[in-house]
């Protein structure tokens, strides 16, 4: 496994809503281009979603407890919840192109 660059997305980003912090955390894997975000926070069970992604073939990651998977395997799973799954993509990406 490698290692993870870990986001919490500050609060101000959510338009009035305050979800924890656990939901508001994003992993990113410097060798990949997908980010990973919490099936809770996007509305799935995680043990149901365990045996989905064990049925996909697509590999997870536990941080604190909770389960992320990447935002594009959430996408396509979940697409009620896509426009929700952007706003962190497009977030997350602005931080790593301040790190730049």
């Amino acid at each position: 496994m490698s290692e993870y660059k870990i986001y919490e997305i500050p609060l101000n980003t959510f338009d009035g809503i305050s979800p924890p912090a656990w939901k508001r955390t994003v992993l990113v894997d410097p060798d990949s281009s997908d980010p990973l975000l919490s099936v809770a926070a996007c509305g799935l069970d995680e043990q149901q979603a365990y045996f989905m992604l064990a049925y996909d073939g697509v590999e997870y990651a536990s941080y604190n407890g909770h389960m992320y998977v990447s935002a594009g395997w959430l996408m396509k799973e979940c697409p009620d919840q896509r426009e929700g799954m952007e706003l962190l993509c497009k977030v997350i990406e602005q931080f790593e192109s301040l790190e730049e």
